[in-house]
């Protein structure tokens, strides 16, 4: 009996570790395409990079707004332009910051805020 409970756990065990990965394996590499406008840029703070290429595309005319969440309070748009190289006041404008989020979870519901307030 215990042996049987083993060898059927070892299978759904197996079946579950095999669906990860064949959905992992679905899951897109990269933009198909770079170079479509969009309206909102959104990019969620704690990763290396995110900040940066959120800008660069903000900076490119790719999008008309970049909203980043999760920001620590205190910081300001004008700080996180230094990390650009363009002009602050080209890009000063177009930047909105989320100081709400400090989880996955609160990222999704302070950007979908702000896409509403936005009317995006």
């Amino acid at each position: 009996m215990t042996r049987k409970f083993l060898l059927v756990l070892l299978l759904i065990v197996s079946f579950w570790f095999g669906g990860l990965l064949w959905f992992a394996g679905q899951l897109p590499q990269g933009l198909a395409d770079s170079t479509t406008k969009v309206e909102a840029i959104v990019v969620l703070t704690g990763g290396i990079g995110r900040l940066q290429r959120g800008l660069d595309l903000l900076e490119a005319d790719l999008g008309e707004k970049l909203f980043v969440s999760g920001v620590y309070r205190g910081v300001e748009v004008n700080e996180l332009l230094k990390l650009s190289k363009a002009a602050p006041e080209e890009l000063e404008c177009c930047i909105a910051l989320g100081y709400e989020a400090d989880n996955t979870r609160g990222n999704a519901i302070e950007t979908a805020q702000w896409l509403s307030d936005e009317g995006f």
